[in-house]
């Protein structure tokens, strides 16, 4: 798999490829994880080592990395479904 700003694609195109692409850019846990705990409340973020630790922006920015290349993987299927040949049936 590739992508850039543009285009995104599964080489060779499989429908197995595909779900386990989505499946990896929408694994979040450990970025919700920590969005999780700085809702609490329970953590001072002026304090820098705790900010530093936590690094907010970092989960922030890789939610929305991963969100939109899961956005363009489903995106992709739509419109290469008759590319894989291993696609089900009941799904065309």
């Amino acid at each position: 798999m590739w992508t850039n700003d543009d285009e995104l694609k599964i080489n060779p195109p499989c429908w197995e490829s595909a779900l386990f692409f989505l499946d990896t850019f929408t694994y979040m846990e450990s970025e919700f994880g920590i969005v999780d705990l700085v809702a609490t409340g329970m953590f001072d973020l002026s304090h820098p080592e705790t900010a530093q630790e936590l690094d907010l922006e970092k989960s922030l920015r890789a939610l929305r990395q991963k969100s939109s290349i899961a956005k363009s993987i489903v995106k992709w299927i739509a419109e290469n479904k008759d590319l894989l040949d291993d696609y089900p049936d009941h799904l065309r």
